[in-house]
Formats: C-alpha cells, sequence, structure tokens
C-alpha cells in the first residue's frame, strides 16, 4: 500500500471517527435539522491571536474540516494535495480548516517546514 492509499484510509478512518463522535455529541445536546446552521466549532485560528474560528463565517458555502496531527505521518503527507485544494478552490465558498490538537511551539516549529494553506486552528479541548 502507497502513502497516499495509508493517508486516505488514515484520514477516511479519521474522518468516519470524529463525524459519529461529533453527531453523538451533538444529539445529546440537540436534534439536528437538515439545512440548519451547523452547532458552534469554536477553535483558536492559529498566528492570530484573539480570533477563534466559527462556522457562521462560513455560512452558504462548504466548509473542509481535516482533523490532523503533526506525528501523523499519512497526515503530514496528504498536506501537499490539501494545499493543491486549497488553490484549486480558491475564490470559491469553500473554506479549508485544518484542525489540530498539537501545541502551540509544536505546530510554530512544523509550519516553518511544512505550510499548511487555508484556516489553521488549534482545537485546545482535545
Amino acid at each position: 500500500m502507497g502513502v497516499r492509499q495509508a493517508g486516505a484510509r488514515c484520514c477516511l478512518a479519521m474522518a468516519i471517527v470524529l463525524t459519529v463522535s461529533a453527531f453523538v455529541l451533538v444529539q445529546e445536546r440537540a436534534t439536528l435539522i437538515t439545512g440548519a446552521p451547523a452547532p458552534p466549532f469554536p477553535a483558536d485560528v492559529f498566528a492570530q491571536p484573539g480570533r477563534v474560528f466559527d462556522l457562521g463565517e462560513s455560512r452558504g458555502g462548504v466548509v473542509v474540516l481535516d482533523f490532523w496531527a503533526t506525528w501523523c505521518s499519512p497526515g503530514v503527507a496528504s498536506i501537499p494535495h490539501w494545499n493543491s485544494l486549497v488553490d484549486t478552490f480558491a475564490g470559491s465558498r469553500v473554506t479549508f480548516v485544518a484542525v489540530t490538537d498539537d501545541d502551540e511551539d509544536r505546530l510554530t516549529q512544523f509550519l516553518k517546514t511544512k505550510p499548511i494553506k487555508g484556516i489553521v486552528v488549534r482545537d485546545k479541548t482535545g
């Protein structure tokens, strides 16, 4: 299995787990209604002190969330593809948000060598 296949499988598995987890959590708090605004997703925007990402900023558009970490080699391997997608959809109503729970120092050092396009947010809740 190639790095891309492994990365795709890892990311798909993480997305499924996170989607199911988020669905369960939201179900516990409120009933989801098709067409209703997404529940709040507060996370600090990296390198922009005081700015918190709000799904409402992208109302009416598409938000692509990538849950990744500096230690996840398939996730790191997917960064060039992610950056390509951000470039492809530039100027459209698609917002790309890379979500990590890495600490700020580690993230700062990592992004110096592997920049990620789009919005990078830190989820401090883990």
